[in-house]
């Protein structure tokens, strides 16, 4: 089994980095999969970069 993480990032004037006013998660949601299994999850976008 393999812990991973989901951190999302959402570039909003697409210049292909992250920077300020682009929003992001403020918290990874973790989760615990086995081999070959899937999982579908929701990320709450709550924070806007300064």
């Amino acid at each position: 089994m393999n812990t991973d993480y989901v951190l999302e990032m959402v570039d909003k004037d697409e210049n292909g980095t992250i920077n300020s006013g682009d929003w992001m998660n403020s918290t990874a949601t973790n989760f615990t999969l086995d081999n070959k299994a899937q999982l579908n999850t929701t990320v709450n976008i709550n924070f806007i970069i300064p």
